[in-house]
């Protein structure tokens, strides 16, 4: 038969991995959202980049055909 002490150790137990799973949970959430913010910038520059030479290759065919 299991003491009551036993059983109150248990679920301390149990409680503690459950605080710590979840801690360790958010910490994981927080690392991907920070990289999925970071790939959202680095995705929003290289699109930014894109169109600049894009506009510029226009602008230069412009004024090639200006002279």
């Amino acid at each position: 038969m299991v003491h009551q002490k036993e059983i109150e150790r248990r679920k301390l137990n149990v409680e503690t991995k459950r605080k710590a799973l979840e801690a360790q949970i958010a910490s994981l959430r927080a690392q991907f959202q920070a990289e999925e913010q970071e790939l959202k910038k680095l995705t929003a520059q290289e699109q930014l980049r894109r169109n600049g030479a894009t506009q510029l290759r226009k602008e230069m065919a412009r004024v090639r055909k200006a002279d």
